[in-house]
């Protein structure tokens, strides 16, 4: 009997879950996702240690000091530095104290030290900056939709074989692909959205094996996934999007044309008002000022906030996008279009943040790039046929549930009352 009533709740529970599931409108994003992720994807913070026993030389002090104001300044620098004088993580030989040991944020879970060496000046400010970061933040800030990033395996050959054609597609990609001028919403409903400027853009930067001045960064960059350390003599290419986030990393004979062409379209593709947690990619370590960068030519509208679905819910097929591109193809600006940069790494100091990495090719019309499009997305309502046709399931649901209500409320209220007879 008591076991009859608490089924009777418990089925009650569940046909009202389903009716306002049923019920809950689906929101959506029209904001591109390396656009929202720019302005809503704060970076997380990685985790400086310094380990030290004993006082500290003026220098050594300095250097501590260098590193806990990072990420109080103007431009600040996503770390969070921890002083430790005793409990020493094991493995650790006192005769290297005092040290730095850098390890990722801990809300991406990945183990592993990155990078450890010296308390020294110089090495402080490898952690927190290098040529490529400001180039890599130069190319978000003038409006590229994604900075790849070519890691040299050390074999010419290959190497040489796989940039070229990261290259060649990338300026394709530059010149074809576009914001979408129709978006649509979790239910597969059309969104009235109206895009004035639909060109993107992609740059390419190329980074040196063992370049010391890009040696913290590239191991940050091949930690970022578990299984990239065993391809020592593979390049890599990662997609950078955002506040510096890496999507994913692409490897040796993997750096080709439709898996550039995916993660490019997945990238610019419409965004469902994702939740960081649940998208793949890494945040890397980088010193910027991303509002700053943002301006206040912001392109989400308040409504657009709400966190809904993640990467998946707009990663297109393969085909899907072949489609797409053989139907139309246009230029990635409204003006002219832009070639991919190719960046050289040279040897600069740190601190000339204002000097541009050697860029090829790159006339100064196209360095002068507004930091967004000028004209931002704008948002629409749905239009009145996909209103309409979002409500045929909306009543059918409603009527199916409120039946199986009304079944269930009768036939358990019947065997109640045999019991009770």
């Amino acid at each position: 009997m008591r076991f009859l009533k608490k089924l009777q709740v418990q089925i009650i529970f569940m046909v009202f879950g389903v009716f306002f599931g049923s019920i809950t409108p689906a929101l959506s994003c029209s904001t591109p996702v390396f656009r929202y992720a720019l302005e809503m994807w704060g970076a997380y913070a990685y985790v400086v240690e310094v380990l030290h026993e004993g006082p500290l030389t003026a220098e050594q002090k300095e250097t501590l000091e260098y590193l806990k104001k990072t990420s109080f300044e103007e431009t600040p620098v996503n770390i969070k530095v921890v002083e430790k004088t005793n409990d020493f993580p094991s493995g650790i030989n006192k005769e290297d104290l005092p040290m730095i040991r850098l390890s990722y944020p801990i809300e991406h879970e990945i183990h592993g030290l990155i990078w450890e060496g010296a308390l020294t000046k110089e090495n402080a400010k490898r952690i927190v900056d290098s040529p490529v970061r400001n180039q890599v933040l130069n190319n978000i800030q003038r409006g590229d939709a994604a900075v790849w990033l070519f890691l040299e395996s050390g074999n010419a050959i290959k190497d040489d074989k796989q940039f070229n054609i990261l290259k060649s597609e990338l300026e394709r990609l530059s010149n074809t692909l576009k914001l979408s001028e129709t978006a649509t919403d979790v239910a597969g409903n059309l969104l009235d959205i109206k895009v004035i400027n639909t060109g993107v853009s992609f740059s390419l930067i190329r980074i040196k094996k063992d370049d010391p001045a890009e040696e913290v960064f590239a191991n940050m960059l091949i930690g970022t996934e578990a299984d990239l350390k065993i391809f020592k003599n593979a390049p890599l290419a990662f997609p950078v999007f955002g506040q510096g986030r890496a999507l994913y990393a692409l490897v040796g004979n993997g750096i080709k044309a439709n898996n550039i062409e995916t993660a490019c379209s997945t990238i610019i593709g419409w965004c469902s008002c994702t939740i960081k947690d649940d998208n793949p990619g890494t945040d890397l370590l980088m010193r910027a000022d991303w509002e700053e960068v943002i301006g206040d030519s912001s392109w989400i509208q308040p409504e657009q906030v709400p966190d809904i679905t993640g990467l998946s819910g707009f990663v297109a097929d393969i085909s899907e996008v072949e489609e797409v591109h053989e139907s139309k193809t246009i230029t990635a600006s409204a003006v002219d279009p832009k070639p991919v940069v190719e960046t050289s790494i040279v040897e600069q100091p740190v601190e000339e943040k204002s000097e541009p990495v050697d860029v090829v090719e790159e006339s100064p019309k196209e360095t002068v790039i507004p930091t967004i499009a000028t004209e931002p997305v704008l948002i629409g309502k749905v239009s009145d046929e996909s209103s309409e046709s979002s409500m045929n399931p909306l009543v059918r649901n409603s009527l199916l549930a409120f039946a199986l209500l009304l079944v269930v409320m009768v036939a358990t209220s019947f065997v109640l009352k045999r019991k009770q007879q």
